[in-house]
């Protein structure tokens, strides 16, 4: 890489996080990577339609890039936002309270990016891939929107998925509903990167650590008041890893090979911070099993599918699917999540903050 890699991170609280948005997008560079004059596309990480805490983006998230975006003279604004395996987009946009903000920012709806909801175009990348050219037996594809749009991505950071920070590459350019190897989980993410910086015209991550988790799964929310933002995905990733007290170079595979081939930079001592450095030296030790978990093994083969497919050996993978979101509706959410997720609402600053959301949510009718 000819430039070193670029990182900021400040903390944020519930009263200041809009402007904090707007700061944090100035020290990440972004007028001077991403052009204002082309359309943005915002790509909204959605993993639950329930709003549980770090499952999603969050709408202070939306919010404060959209505006920071609008501040800086970006008017073509579009929204996408991929068709989740185990959730309900619809569902989603309602219950995260975005709705109001694409209302308020002049955000353009798109289709989903589901192959029926949109035109998806044959693509054949310049570069060599590591595995998704025998993964997609037939002509790989992509959304035809992607092509010479700078994207902007919005994930939280979640430990079932090591950082989560690259859920949204996952999610907009590769149709979930097809099995990967999960021996090769992490040269498909690599390969996907690849095929990015080859149809975007810029790139930047926005993750929002205010509370992290791994969405209903077994640990619980924590509060950590902390954003970040990159047009280095590879370096974001990489970041957020350490502070989670993972080595990313030894321990994230996907990290490793990305640096390798010049993808980003994964060496947090070849990054530079800027905004509240010292925060680096904290680290949430995350368990080994959470860090290991593989980032698409998480999302392509959720936990919660696993033991079904062991029930349901012969079930075409739309009908587990469908079951999974079934139990994740009527059971897991109402008899376990939802206690949580109330907890979170009635005794944290965001989920209070949260319910101002939903509030405006309701008041828009």
């Amino acid at each position: 890489m000819t430039t070193r890699a670029c990182v900021a991170l400040i903390r944020t609280n519930a009263t200041t996080v809009l402007h904090d948005y707007e700061r944090l997008l100035g020290l990440a560079g972004c007028r001077e990577h991403l052009d204002p004059s082309t359309p943005t596309i915002l790509q909204v990480s959605t993993s639950r339609h329930f709003p549980f805490p770090a499952a999603n983006t969050t709408p202070w998230q939306l919010e404060g890039t959209a505006r920071a975006l609008r501040a800086a003279g970006y008017t073509k604004l579009t929204w996408v936002e991929r068709r989740p395996t185990i959730a309900n987009p619809f569902k989603g946009t309602d219950l995260n309270g975005y709705a109001p903000i694409m209302r308020d920012y002049g955000i353009a709806a798109c289709a989903g990016l589901s192959p029926g909801d949109m035109r998806w175009v044959r693509y054949a990348p310049s570069g060599p891939l590591l595995v998704l050219d025998r993964v997609w037996h037939d002509a790989l594809t992509i959304p035809s929107c992607f092509y010479g749009t700078n994207i902007v991505h919005m994930p939280t950071i979640r430990c079932d998925s090591a950082t989560g920070t690259m859920q949204s590459v996952i999610g907009g350019l590769y149709d979930l509903r097809r099995r990967v190897p999960r021996s090769r989980t992490d040269e498909l993410l690599v390969d996907l990167l690849t095929i990015q910086r080859e149809i975007h015209a810029g790139c930047l991550t926005v993750v929002d650590g205010t509370t992290i988790g791994n969405g209903p799964q077994a640990r619980l929310p924590e509060v950590k008041n902390v954003i970040l933002a990159s047009v280095d995905q590879v370096a974001i990733a990489a970041v957020v890893a350490k502070l989670m007290g993972v080595d990313p170079l030894r321990d994230l595979k996907y990290v490793r090979l990305a640096h390798e081939r010049g993808l980003g930079c994964g060496d947090v001592r070849a990054i530079t911070l800027v905004g509240d450095t010292d925060l680096m030296r904290e680290s949430w030790h995350f368990s080994a099993k959470n860090r290991t978990a593989g980032l698409l093994d998480a999302l392509v083969q959720p936990s919660s599918v696993r033991p079904l497919r062991r029930c349901f050996s012969s079930t075409p993978l739309e009908r587990v699917i469908g079951a999974v979101q079934r139990y994740n509706d009527y059971y897991r959410w109402p008899v376990q999540s939802r206690r949580v997720f109330e907890s979170w609402l009635r005794g944290t600053h965001w989920g209070r903050l949260f319910q101002q959301y939903c509030k405006r949510f309701q008041e828009m009718g």
